[in-house]
């Protein structure tokens, strides 16, 4: 097909250049650069926080001193509970003859019983084994035998009953735990062994009168076989 000269000038006319003409002495655009794809860096996680130690329950008691003191709270509650009349012994040191700190035993409390009198009485926090409860020989007994010498009381051990929350008492007389006791050795030393049988169970003050009959199988023996017949008088004619 031919093209004529107007025909060409007429097609310019109607439909402008898209193509502009570069702008005289202006520079030309740098190429445009893409920077380089860096490797994602890994967050780090966040160490869980540690969670906090368990509440526990208050320890129990492990020193035989700790053990004692829980045992001596425990009775002057129960003193308390059942309004008797009694006197709690200070346990410091330093409140003491110098008597108290070797030779004699240091009571816990005096308590005043109408059928007894003035008695002295050590609490015990120890819990039986195999039907038996224990007392220390030369640190307890002889020691409590020399109080009852020079004070003229009867001193009494009192085991606490822990199954019944410190409402049931074990009680037993300084001289019948001698008397029924069995030596043996231990780690700390030689102890008495001393069967539940032997001791009077005291729930209620009514229970104390228990410790009236509390009798010794010494005197028991004395009872029954110890006593001589009396003489036959002679008659005179």
């Amino acid at each position: 097909m031919a093209f004529s000269l107007a025909s060409i000038r007429k097609t310019l006319l109607q439909k402008p250049s898209a193509m502009t003409a570069p702008t005289p002495n202006a520079a030309p655009a740098p190429p445009q650069t893409t920077a380089p794809i860096q490797a994602a860096t890994p967050v780090p996680t966040q160490a869980p926080a540690p969670n906090p130690p368990p509440a526990t329950a208050q320890a129990a008691p492990n020193t035989a001193e700790e053990k004692g003191h829980e045992g001596e709270k425990a009775l002057n509650a129960w003193f308390n509970q059942h309004k008797l009349a009694y006197v709690g012994i200070c346990q410091n040191k330093d409140s003491f003859a110098s008597l108290f700190q070797g030779a004699a035993k240091r009571p816990d409390f005096l308590l005043l019983l109408p059928s007894l009198g003035m008695i002295a009485i050590d609490a015990k926090n120890y819990t039986p084994w195999c039907g038996e409860l224990s007392l220390s020989l030369e640190e307890e007994l002889k020691k409590a035998l020399t109080f009852e010498r020079l004070f003229r009381l009867p001193l009494w051990y009192a085991y606490c009953d822990k199954e019944n929350m410190g409402q049931n008492w074990y009680w037993i007389s300084a001289l019948k735990a001698m008397e029924v006791g069995e030596v043996r050795d231990g780690s700390n030393g030689q102890f008495l062994a001393i069967k539940m049988e032997h001791f009077e169970t005291i729930a209620n003050p009514k229970d104390l009168a228990k410790l009236y009959i509390h009798t010794l199988p010494s005197l028991e023996k004395v009872a029954a076989g110890g006593v001589r017949k009396p003489t036959t008088l002679l008659k005179v004619s």
